[in-house]
């Protein structure tokens, strides 16, 4: 499955010392964080594409008459992986807690359906939460922005987790006629 090679790397990437620091410096303002987050998969996309762990990968994709979809790669087991990025801070600009089970995002629906309107083996809407939300949470978010939108499924593909950072795949599907 796509997101094992993806999602130990990106584990492996953002788990590391000096990121969680970032991650620790950031969350408790709670910002929005989405260009370094995308940054950093820049970055770890690039070298996974040197090292020849994805065929190769494209960010801000033109879906036609929807925007652009932050990642489309292509993996050696020639499977297309389409990802949307979305920060979900766990804590709110004066610092009190939020919950993860409370984001609303406002283009979480949109972000899905253009995601499904992009010819892939998987869709997945990753999320960063920081710091790290109950575990249930994951599951919670996940009917939450299925019940929004007829049409698709979501589901809770992986669960990466450290107290400073929880990386969240979402595993989109469109729903057959």
């Amino acid at each position: 499955m796509p997101i094992s090679v993806i999602g130990d790397a990106v584990k492996d990437h953002f788990f590391r010392p000096e990121l969680l620091k970032r991650v620790g410096a950031i969350a408790p303002r709670g910002l929005m964080c989405e260009g370094w987050f995308k940054a950093e998969l820049v970055y770890l996309f690039s070298e996974m594409e040197k090292m020849g762990t994805t065929k190769s990968w494209e960010s801000e994709c033109s879906v036609v008459g929807k925007g652009r979809i932050d990642f489309r790669l292509r993996l050696l087991e020639e499977e297309t992986v389409v990802i949307e990025l979305m920060p979900a801070p766990t804590r709110n600009k004066n610092g009190t807690p939020y919950r993860l089970t409370g984001y609303d995002h406002p283009n979480c629906d949109g972000e899905i359906s253009k995601m499904l309107a992009v010819q892939a083996n998987s869709h997945y809407l990753l999320l960063f939460a920081y710091p790290a939300p109950p575990a249930n949470d994951w599951n919670v978010l996940a009917k939450r922005i299925e019940g929004r939108c007829a049409g698709y499924t979501v589901t809770v593909s992986r669960v990466d987790e450290s107290p400073e950072l929880s990386i969240g795949w979402l595993l989109a599907t469109e729903i057959p006629r």
